[in-house]
């Protein structure tokens, strides 16, 4: 092995993070519990409507664990949990098949890729978004806010049509059926690149009469996703 490509230990520390990080996640993707922004704070709720980003992200691990799986000559079936699958290569012997091979370096980049992006539900990074997935491998696609043009897929390296894979993203959001308050669908929103959506734009469209809440909660008026989204169109 070079010296400047990832060594054992690298490839074993990145996969015990991700794999550490999967029950939150999961409670995220569900809404059992609502992460702030600021470290150490969360708040409990409802468990619907649930995360669409995280549950997407919960899609990419999954398929993350089962190329590395392949690529150390694991057989997994099908119906394994995403948990199990970290459980398998969460091993010195799998990790040094992986460091053995030829493109340690991307698997490594993937695995450091995959650990940002679950960080990112907790911390939003203002300079990218999320856009969908790769048409081809179903991985997530994150790319710079300024981003115009062509762009490549993480994953399998093939050409994205962002503008296909936009068009998807929206029509999955619209037909979602998730409904929540103005906070709730505002920081969804926002988590899914849709930079403008604003508790306060959501709250003053109500007062203008454009928008109607469907429901009173504990936590104010709740709104239904695709409503909101249509105005922010």
């Amino acid at each position: 092995m070079r010296s400047n490509e990832p060594t054992v230990h690298d490839i074993h520390t990145a996969i015990r993070r991700i794999k550490g990080k999967l029950p939150l996640l999961a409670m995220v993707a569900s809404k059992k519990i609502r992460v702030n922004r600021r470290p150490g704070r969360g708040s409990t709720s409802a468990p619907t409507p649930v995360n669409l980003t995280a549950l997407d992200l919960l899609d990419q691990l999954d398929t993350l664990a089962r190329m590395l799986a392949r690529a150390a000559h694991l057989n997994p079936r099908p119906a394994t949990a995403t948990s199990a699958l970290y459980d398998l290569l969460d091993d010195e012997r799998v990790c040094h098949t992986l460091a053995d091979r030829c493109d340690t370096t991307h698997i490594m980049r993937l695995l450091d890729q995959a650990y940002r992006r679950v960080r990112h539900l907790a911390e939003p990074d203002p300079a990218h978004r999320y856009v969908g997935v790769c048409p081809w491998c179903a991985y997530a696609v994150w790319i710079p806010e300024s981003h115009e043009g062509e762009w490549q897929c993480d994953m399998c390296r093939r050409p994205v049509p962002l503008d296909q894979v936009m068009a998807a993203h929206e029509l999955r959001l619209l037909t979602s059926g998730v409904v929540g308050t103005a906070a709730e669908l505002a920081t969804l929103l926002q988590s899914c690149g849709y930079r403008k959506a604003r508790r306060k734009t959501i709250c003053e469209w109500r007062r203008r009469g454009r928008i109607e809440p469907v429901a009173d909660g504990e936590r104010g008026p709740v709104y239904t996703l695709a409503s909101v989204l249509q105005l922010l169109r």
